[in-house]
Formats: structure tokens, sequence, C-alpha cells
């Protein structure tokens, strides 16, 4: 979970955080400015972070 929680915070807070429940269908990743989305390629390695987590399946 070590991996996760540092994804979580690897381009600010409320991103990664947003990414995750999107991701587990709790909620959507819309933020406003000056906020915006983390990038693609940390959300995919924050996607397979919790898939090797066992938190969602691949």
């Amino acid at each position: 979970m070590i991996e996760v929680i540092d994804l979580l915070f690897a381009e600010g807070n409320p991103g990664g955080i947003k990414n995750v429940l999107k991701v587990l269908g709790i909620c959507g990743d819309t933020m406003r400015l000056p906020l915006v989305n983390i990038s693609e390629a940390t959300a995919n390695k924050l996607y397979h972070a919790l898939a090797d987590a066992e938190v969602v399946k691949l």
C-alpha cells in the first residue's frame, strides 16, 4: 500500500484520490481550476498499484 499512497500524492492532492474514487465507481474525477486531473501515466501506475494490492482486478 505504500506505493499506492505515494502515487496518490505524486501530482498533488486531490487528483490521485479522485482518480481512485473514479476507478472504484464512487464518483467522477472532475475538478475545477486551479486543480487539475493527474496525468494518464500516473493514473495507469496508480491503477496497476491498486491491482497489485488486490483492490481492483486487471
